[in-house]
């Protein structure tokens, strides 16, 4: 029997090995960067789309009803460009910034009635278009605990985001131009849990989140004058869980479910009805290590409630900067 030479032997036995690169664990946040800076591109783009009922002016919840009924239905395009810029401040922490710019397309259709059983009439169509730098966001992130045998890896994390993008308060029209900044200071933070189990690496994350209140600023109605308002936002609770898997040294797959769920706001101290909500989404993706200084990620997400984006999709492409830091087990 003829016996495999030495070349063939080295290849298989280098595929039995698990990926000895963290590249899809730093793509997903998971872990920690390995060089001293890193800067990310991400292109993102998401599709959403709704129908609003309305019988006599009152929106209602789309079931058989008899009268006049009218439906507008409103879909949006958005391309987000986010500038992402991390840095390795020891072995166990770093800190990063990020910087977004958003463009929406928005068509809103609008029928001009709908009145027994008598057909449709022509519906009323319009489009909106804006654009603007987001949000500026800074985190710091913290190893608490290296895997081991029988523990996983903890991360956390703390996240500061301000409000400096343009918002619903300075924004007459947001429904049709809708505004890329949140409107609020928010501060989060999260726990993520990580276990090689080769080839494969699960995680699962828990987060919160607080936005800050604003009191005095203007409101602008649809029909009527703009108002001083106090707005309350709902704070939010994120859960996630996922598992990345590699191929080999360059190419893995990873799958994730996330879940967020927002409580509800506050208007001049008054509860606002159907303002909580509960996004579910489902991730697909890919990484794909181009090189010692380069990677791409693909992912696509699909929205499992109505309260999540229909589909989204994002490329990320991060460049290491520096030595990368080498440490003994």
């Amino acid at each position: 029997q003829q016996k495999p030479n030495d070349e063939s032997g080295g290849v298989l036995k280098n595929q039995e090995k698990p990926p000895e690169n963290n590249t899809a664990q730093q793509q997903l946040g998971i872990s920690l960067i390995s060089n001293k800076f890193v800067f990310e591109v991400t292109q993102s783009y998401l599709h959403s789309s709704s129908n609003q009922l309305f019988i006599d002016g009152f929106g209602l919840i789309p079931i058989l009803v008899v009268g006049n009924v009218s439906v507008e239905r409103i879909r949006r395009d958005t391309f987000v460009s986010t500038m992402a810029l991390r840095y390795k401040i020891s072995r166990n922490a770093q800190a990063e910034v990020r910087v977004p710019y958003q463009y929406t397309i928005t068509r809103q259709s609008t029928p001009t009635g709908i009145t027994g059983n008598s057909s449709v009439s022509p519906s009323k169509d319009a489009m909106g278009y804006s654009g603007g730098f987001g949000d500026v966001s800074v985190g710091l992130n913290y190893s608490l605990m290296n895997e081991g045998l029988n523990h996983p890896a903890l991360l956390g994390g703390l996240n500061f985001k301000g409000r400096n993008g343009r918002d619903v308060f300075t924004t007459p029209d947001a429904a049709m131009h809708p505004p890329p900044g949140s409107g609020f200071f928010s501060v989060g933070g999260s726990l993520t849990a990580s276990k090689t189990t080769a080839p494969a690496i699960v995680y699962g994350s828990i987060g919160y989140n607080h936005a800050f209140p604003r009191n005095n600023v203007v409101l602008y109605r649809a029909n009527g004058p703009p108002v001083l308002v106090n707005f309350e936002p709902g704070d939010s609770f994120n859960l996630s869980a996922g598992m990345t898997i590699s191929l080999n040294y360059s190419f893995a797959l990873n799958f994730s479910y996330s879940q967020s769920v927002s409580l509800s706001s506050y208007l001049n101290g008054r509860q606002l009805g159907n303002s909580a909500a509960d996004a579910i989404m489902m991730r697909i993706g890919a990484t794909w290590r181009l090189g010692v200084k380069s990677s791409i990620d693909v992912g696509t997400t699909f929205g499992l409630t109505p309260d999540a984006p229909n589909f989204r999709l994002d490329v990320r492409v991060p460049w290491n900067i520096g030595a990368q830091e080498h440490h003994d087990d």
